[in-house]
């Protein structure tokens, strides 16, 4: 949005980066705080990083949901925090 309110032009790397930012933090579109605005710029996005966001989106959740390389260990400690 503030590309676009200030004219700048958005390059192909940075859509893509922006497009798999939206996508992870909507979870592809379904998480309860999507906005309509969220998947109108991602769908933008997408055009200009020359990817279907779908698909894209799709593929990269996958891959992050990839547990096949973690050890034992290493999984269960994946979301803990340590507090000092």
């Amino acid at each position: 949005k503030l590309y676009k309110e200030n004219g700048v032009e958005i390059k192909k790397d940075i859509a893509g980066l922006m497009l798999s930012a939206i996508i992870s933090d909507s979870l592809l579109f379904k998480s309860p705080t999507c906005t309509e605005e969220d998947v109108k710029a991602a769908k933008e996005l997408a055009a200009i990083a020359g990817v279907d966001a779908d698909s894209y989106g799709l593929d990269m959740l996958k891959a992050g949901a990839d547990l096949s390389a973690k050890t034992i260990p290493q999984l269960l400690s994946l979301d803990a925090k340590e507090f000092t």
